[in-house]
């Protein structure tokens, strides 16, 4: 429960540090705590099963990073005949360890764990930061993908 809570933080962290909300913890609709509360209640599901793995990455004793994945299903096709897929999320390194390789290597191992599992597609959200990671060990870009949320 313990590394709940601190990878709880670290996505909190990550969700304010990327403007994902575009607003703070302070927010007048409460959406920060909703994600907060929601993110905790996920890990407590999920880290216990087999479709969800989360990492720390530590550091001289402090966490410098953290990111995990999660495996799912998908309709069989020509470019995953299988259908295995795996999507890698929470990619974050703290600003003061960035610049350092951590992200890669965390990266690596989350494809090397995934491709174990079987996962033939791998997918992964990015931002203007990570890009550039990402595009180095073989991500490339969707184009004829589209997405529709929810308009609160």
């Amino acid at each position: 429960m313990e590394d709940i809570e601190l990878i709880v933080k670290l996505r909190m962290e990550l969700i304010v540090n990327n403007a994902a909300l575009g607003k703070t913890q302070n927010d007048e609709n409460g959406s920060f705590y909703e994600i907060y509360k929601n993110t905790r209640k996920y890990y407590e599901e999920h880290l216990s099963s087999d479709d969800h793995m989360m990492y720390l990455v530590l550091c001289d004793g402090a966490v410098a990073a953290c990111g995990g994945a999660y495996t799912y299903q998908e309709l069989p096709s020509y470019k995953n005949v299988t259908g295995k897929c795996g999507r890698i999320v929470n990619i974050y390194t703290k600003p003061e360890y960035r610049q350092k390789g951590i992200a890669t290597a965390l990266l690596k191992y989350l494809i090397d764990k995934l491709r174990a599992a079987g996962m033939e597609k791998i997918y992964l959200r990015t931002t203007k930061i990570g890009r550039s990671v990402y595009e180095k060990i073989g991500f490339s870009e969707m184009k004829d993908c589209m997405e529709l949320t929810n308009p609160n």
